[in-house]
C-alpha cells in the first residue's frame, strides 16, 4: 500500500504500524488514531 501511495503522489499516509514522522518518497507517515494528529493543520 506504500508503494502504491507513492506512485499515485501521495503526501500523507496514514498507518498504525509504520514509523509516525518518517518520510519515504516526500510522503510523511503518520497515525490518525493519534490525538496529537491535527488534521486541519496537515490538510489546509
Amino acid at each position: 500500500m506504500l508503494a502504491s501511495a507513492a506512485r499515485a503522489g501521495c503526501g500523507l499516509f496514514f498507518s498504525e504500524d509504520l514509523a509516525r514522522g518518517r518520510v519515504v518518497d516526500d510522503m510523511r507517515i503518520l497515525e490518525l488514531f493519534r490525538s496529537d494528529t491535527n488534521l486541519d493543520t496537515l490538510l489546509n
